[in-house]
């Protein structure tokens, strides 16, 4: 197999392929990371990652921390995040 290289659309989504034909995807702005068996599985990761914003909001980082620390997310905890990145939507970048 080839080495790692570029998604041709997302510029910023790696693709390193398998030996077993799979291949693992990455999203170097956020450092999020899938196994993707077909080209189609791809294609949609690099989608989510070009929807994704490019900064983490306040409400992000309270999320963060309170999964850090074990809470369950509830439907208010969602709309408190939202909210948040509402008032401080650029606390920092991906």
């Amino acid at each position: 197999m080839g080495g790692m290289y570029q998604h041709p659309r997302v510029p910023w989504v790696t693709i390193e392929p398998l030996q077993d034909g799979s291949a693992i995807v990455t999203d170097t702005r956020s450092g999020q990371r899938a196994r993707a068996f077909t080209e189609q599985q791809v294609h949609e990761f690099a989608a989510a990652a070009a929807r994704a914003p490019g900064h983490y909001g306040a409400g992000d980082a309270v999320a963060a921390v309170a999964s850090g620390l074990g809470f369950q997310k509830c439907s208010p905890c969602a709309e408190r995040q939202a909210r948040l990145n509402a008032m401080v939507p650029n606390l920092w970048r991906r």
